[in-house]
Parts: structure tokens; C-alpha cells; sequence
């Protein structure tokens, strides 16, 4: 009902009661009066609250994006999950203009707050997809802190000593503390995309745009860390975790080798390498003509393409990576780990092309000493 119908009842009910009551039920009008009374006051707490919005949103000059999404998190979801909502979603990122998504929210959603707008839930999914696709990269550990990030790691420390009795006591422990500091940059990818493409709609227009924007960045991020590893030096400094290597053929013992290098601090350790490589390693298991056992030692392996396959390895180049992720590489995102979006319809316009580019800000590096073992080509 609406506000004209809720007082049109309560005029009628007036009439009813100053009239004859004897075949009236007093009690159920009573408490039909309460529940028009409280809907009459939510209409009027509505529109005192829409005429405040258009007040506000006057008053700045130029109007913000208005994210209008339920406080019911179920609700806020489902919405966000709309086929409608992510139709104009499509439509916003190619022209930037986010009036239709304001109105559909609007329109739709029971309650309304000021905010940015808010991203639909399927386009979330895809782009965390993307970091747990990635082998490498769902395995780094991850902070959100603003700015350069420090972290301290030890270079040396003296054992603990014992102590008799009636003894003079141990020396003060002599302790050396490297930090790391995280500079955050930009890993950027671009594509062009015809109009045709663009008249794609909904789910499958962001499928073509997120699937490829967010898989070449986050491999990308795989790559920084890679090459991290690899210019780290042997011996740790005051800004250098220490990073051990070997210089050996591929054989059955190298993975053997390559985890001895390693602290005894490790938890989870895994071999990364170029697939050509792991079939090499395979082929050696395979045909040497003796059980050899298991090269991998029963560690998971991890592709990349950041790393040469042994066969296209130079002398002296590393070609495969032992170690473990999660506690030698950290991965700082300033502004989150979602990928931001800019769209360029206008440069390219005579060629019906529009330009895309994909941002992440992060600063990655390694972390702690001897977490990793470079094996080199001999």
C-alpha cells in the first residue's frame, strides 16, 4: 500500500467506528490501525531520507557514484549476483558511466548509503579465481598494508649456551637483523578489443575481459617473485635474505641436493620449474634402466614459464627453483589485491577499437633467508 491507500483505510476505519458496533470487531481494527500506523511512519522515514540523498548529492556540485547495496549481507549478495545488475555493470566499465547502475540499484535495493560502486560478486569470484589458479602465486603469503613495507629477517644469531652451576654465565647473545623493504609498482597489462566484441553482454562480456587481464597479471606477479629469488645473493646482508644454489646436471638426486641447501625452518616445500623440465626429469626416472626411485623426492611441483626448460638453458643458468613459498615470499597490496580497470573508447575510435588496461599495485619479494635453493646448469 502506498501512502494515499494507508490513509484512505484509516479514514474508512474512522467511519466504521463512528457508526454501529455491534457486528464489528474492535480489537482486529485496533491492531489493523497499529500495522497502518508503523507503514505510514517507514514511508515518511523513506522519503525524509531520499530528500536528505538528493539535498547532499545537490549540494557537492558534481554528483559521486552511489552505491545503494542492502545492509542484509544474503540480500546484498543475491542482488550483486542479479543478471540486471551485472548487465549494467558490462555496460558501466566500457563507458565509465555508472547512472545505470544507480538507478537499477536504486530501483531495486530496499535501503540505501552513500559509497562507491560496488563490484558485482561474480567479477570478485574471478579475479580470486585467478590467484588460486596460479600455483605459485596462491601459495605467497599476502598483507594489505599501505605504503613501502619493512620486514625484518635474521642474518646471524649465536646458539644457546648451557649453564653449571657456580659457573660464569653465557655471553649476551650476539644477534643480526636484515630488513627487507617491499616497494610497491604497478604490473600492467592492455588489450584492444573491437566493437564487436563490446557488443558481447553481461557474464560473457567480463569473462572475456577478466579471465585475460587478471591471468597475464597475476603471472606476471609469479614472474617478479621468480626473478627475486634468482638475484638474491649466497650469504644474507642488511637488505638481502640469503638464497643457496648448487651447480648440477638434471639427474635423479638433483631435487635431493637442491632441499639440503635449505634452513631447517621449512614447512612446505615444493620444486619449480618449466614443465619441459619436469619431463625431463620424468624421462630420466623412466629410462635409466634402474629404479632411481622418485627424482621429485614427493614434492609437488610448481610450473613456470619465468624459469628456461634445462634443455634451453645456458651454463650457469638457473633452471629450476626448490624452496618454500608461503614463508620466503611476501606480496604487499596497498589498495587490495583486485585488479583496477581503465577504459579508452575515444583514442581509437575511427578504428572501432577500444583499449583496456588492467593495474595491480603490489610489492613482492623474498623475505627470509634460505627458504630457496636455485639449481644452476652445470
Amino acid at each position: 500500500m502506498n501512502r494515499e491507500e494507508i490513509l484512505a483505510r484509516l479514514a474508512e476505519i474512522r467511519s466504521i467506528l463512528d457508526g454501529d458496533l455491534t457486528n464489528v470487531n474492535v480489537e482486529e481494527l485496533q491492531t489493523e490501525v497499529r500495522s497502518l500506523n508503523d507503514k505510514l511512519a517507514q514511508i515518511e522515514q523513506r522519503a525524509a531520507a531520499a530528500r536528505e540523498l538528493r539535498n547532499s548529492i545537490a549540494n557537492m556540485g558534481t554528483a559521486e557514484v552511489i552505491d545503494t547495496m542492502t545492509t542484509n549481507p544474503v540480500r546484498n549478495a543475491e542482488y550483486r549476483n542479479s543478471v540486471e545488475y551485472m548487465e549494467a555493470y558490462a555496460r558501466y566499465i566500457v563507458s565509465g558511466d555508472a547512472t545505470e547502475c544507480r538507478a537499477l540499484l536504486t530501483e531495486n535495493a530496499p535501503e540505501e548509503q552513500n559509497g562507491q560502486l560496488a563490484v558485482p560478486q561474480y567479477v570478485e569470484d574471478r579475479i580470486r579465481t585467478a590467484w588460486e589458479n596460479d600455483e605459485f602465486m596462491r601459495r605467497v603469503s599476502r598483507s594489505f598494508l599501505p605504503g613501502n613495507l619493512k620486514i625484518g629477517f635474521e642474518i646471524s644469531g649465536d646458539e644457546a649456551q648451557i649453564h653449571l652451576e657456580g659457573t660464569e654465565g653465557p655471553n649476551e647473545e650476539n644477534l643480526a637483523i636484515g630488513y627487507v623493504q617491499l616497494v610497491p609498482q604497478s604490473i600492467k597489462k592492455w588489450i584492444r578489443i573491437s566493437d564487436e566484441a563490446m557488443d558481447l553482454k553481461g557474464q560473457a562480456f567480463i569473462d572475456y575481459v577478466y579471465d585475460e587481464l587478471a591471468y597475464r597479471i597475476v603471472k606476471k606477479a609469479a614472474a617478479v617473485a621468480i626473478a627475486a629469488i634468482l638475484a638474491m645473493p649466497a650469504a644474507s646482508d642488511a637488505t638481502h635474505p640469503a638464497v643457496a644454489s648448487i651447480t648440477k646436471a638434471l639427474a635423479a638426486d638433483t631435487i635431493v641436493e637442491a632441499e639440503a641447501e635449505l634452513t631447517s625452518e621449512v614447512n612446505e616445500v615444493v620444486a619449480i620449474m618449466h614443465r619441459k623440465t619436469r619431463a625431463a626429469l620424468k624421462a630420466l626416472q623412466l629410462t635409466s634402466g634402474v629404479n632411481v626411485g622418485d627424482p621429485f623426492d614427493g614434492l609437488a611441483v610448481v610450473y613456470t614459464d619465468a624459469l628456461k626448460a634445462y634443455s634451453a638453458a645456458s651454463a650457469g643458468e638457473a633452471y629450476m627453483i626448490v624452496g618454500d613459498i608461503a614463508d620466503g615470499i611476501r606480496a604487499n597490496f596497498p589498495n587490495g589485491d583486485d585488479i583496477k580497470f581503465k577504459f579508452d573508447d575515444l583514442t581509437e575510435a575511427e578504428d572501432d577499437m577500444v583499449k583496456i588496461v588492467g593495474r595491480m599495485y603490489a610489492g613482492i619479494g623474498v623475505v627470509a633467508p634460505l627458504r630457496f635453493c636455485k639449481v644452476l646448469k652445470a
